[in-house]
């Protein structure tokens, strides 16, 4: 992880450096890139993330695998869990509470959960514009925490991503920017949550979908 020091006094450089994935020694992919963000701070280098990204036609729309069963669910003020979050040491400001209410089991004893909130594309500057602004996409992750509690804001543990296979994002051609967020997840070994996450505009279109993204 990257700690940010709220002190004036001192920075830290972030860099990311992209290129061209290797297929083998000789040749490298038209269409994936291997990428890297580090940073930089008092003479020594930390990588902090590593993976593969690459662009593709939307050739087929992505099928939801993530809904709760209908019913199931109930809602909960959104307060509630950011004020956990806030005393498990996750401490989202209020740019980045970013749902707008949660949907939690009401038999208490399922790790699923879903929540509406705002389409993002953009948020405070205008010249960048996202297919999923990132605090939408880290609304996701904070969907994730809260199934993993089965409906129950006293089992809430910090938990951050560590690896995460699969992540497709397109581009939502709805006009309501609002959406529907879902989340499954299953507890594999001590500390450790797998999860399936996904996001659904208005009109019904999944515009991402997190496959196996491991908290820890």
């Amino acid at each position: 992880a990257l700690t940010l020091n709220t002190e004036f006094s001192t920075s830290a450089e972030i860099f990311t450096s992209l290129h061209k994935s290797v297929i083998t020694n000789a040749a490298t992919s038209a269409t994936w890139w291997d990428f890297a963000i580090s940073s930089y701070h008092n003479g020594s280098a930390v990588q902090h993330a590593s993976g593969s990204i690459a662009i593709h036609p939307r050739n087929a729309a992505l099928q939801s695998k993530y809904k709760p069963p209908s019913g199931a669910l109930e809602s909960t003020a959104k307060r509630t869990w950011y004020e956990k979050f806030i005393r498990q040491g996750l401490n989202y400001g209020p740019t980045f509470q970013t749902i707008s209410e949660f949907y939690t089991p009401r038999m208490k004893s399922e790790s699923f959960a879903s929540a509406t909130a705002p389409l993002l594309k953009t948020s405070g500057d205008s010249i960048s514009v996202y297919p999923v602004h990132p605090i939408a996409l880290d609304g996701m992750i904070q969907l994730a925490v809260v199934a993993a509690t089965n409906g129950k804001p006293k089992e809430l543990r910090a938990q951050i991503p560590t690896r995460l296979p699969s992540a497709i994002v397109h581009t939502s051609t709805s006009s309501n920017q609002t959406c529907q967020m879902h989340a499954v997840v299953k507890r594999i070994g001590f500390g450790y949550t797998h999860a399936g996450i996904e996001m659904i505009d208005s009109d019904g279109q999944i515009v991402a979908q997190f496959d196996d993204i491991r908290l820890s």
